[in-house]
């Protein structure tokens, strides 16, 4: 686990030691948030399987080329999880303090699997050779360790926020 992440867990960022209790005169949950942030979980696990496939390629025997199917589905998900972090931005004003405290907890996780992702996409592509040296392949095992982390913290903060009773859906987003 990263030190910025240990220090968020540390310091009741990520998961507050008590829940404030909502106020009445909250304003109503926003279904917009709600639903980016169903999406915010899929595409976590989304990545997650991402940083996994690309592991696998260390112990193939085929080119990088031979990827690129893959390489093109992965940049599809990295540009979701960006447009979906915009999105919860835009809608993070009007949603009520819960939901935006679920927006401030949860985007910088996906921002992080995110950009790992793509830097070892671009890693990749600058020299297809680095997937058989051991260097690489132990910091793309710690990536994929790292983006499980980092979705199992996504997938317990959207499971505590239910565990609230609040209404933020729990039937994942397709992959196209």
């Amino acid at each position: 686990m990263s030190c910025a992440a240990a220090a968020a867990i540390a310091d009741n960022r990520v998961f507050p030691a008590f829940p404030e209790a909502p106020e009445s005169s909250e304003c109503p949950e926003s279904q917009d948030a709600a639903r980016l942030l169903e999406e915010a979980r899929s595409i976590a696990t989304w990545l997650t399987d991402d940083a996994s496939v690309i592991l696998a390629y260390t112990r193939e025997t085929r080119s990088w080329k031979s990827h690129c199917e893959n390489a093109r589905r992965i940049r599809e998900d990295i540009g979701r999880a960006r447009r979906v972090m915009d999105g919860l931005g835009g809608v993070r004003e009007s949603s009520p303090r819960r939901q935006q405290r679920a927006i401030d907890r949860i985007c910088p996780l996906l921002r992080k699997i995110a950009g790992d992702t793509g830097d070892l996409l671009r890693s990749i592509e600058e020299d297809p050779g680095r997937l058989f040296k051991s260097e690489f392949q132990d910091y793309l095992e710690t990536n994929a360790e790292m983006a499980s982390r980092f979705t199992g913290l996504i997938l317990a903060l959207m499971d505590f926020e239910l565990s609230l009773g609040r209404t933020v859906p729990s039937m994942p987003v397709r992959r196209p």
